[in-house]
């Protein structure tokens, strides 16, 4: 995702193996079979993490895969994206 010259997310198309490591391909060219997509937000641009993760979730939703957080740990669902209330309680 980009703002004029400043990229926020970037998305890279990957052929992994079932244990998670990067299939290199063959001959250097680009694999025509994906089966990971992977999204980057540097450090930087954190305050739009939430936007990141929106699209991301966009993306996975429209392919029918799961958005998994790698560093939380966590599937991401739409549900972990809306902002929390407040608690309250009256007695």
């Amino acid at each position: 995702m980009q703002e004029g010259d400043s990229i926020w997310m970037e998305i890279d198309l990957e052929l992994v193996s079932q244990d998670g490591d990067a299939v290199a391909p063959e001959g250097g060219s680009p694999s025509p079979t994906v089966n990971c997509i992977n999204f980057h937000v540097p450090y930087a641009a954190s305050e739009k993490l939430d936007d990141c993760r929106a699209a991301a979730l966009q993306i996975a939703t429209a392919l029918g895969w799961e958005l998994h957080d790698l560093q939380l740990d966590t599937v991401v669902t739409l549900r972990s994206l809306r902002p929390r209330r407040p608690w309250w309680r009256f007695w």
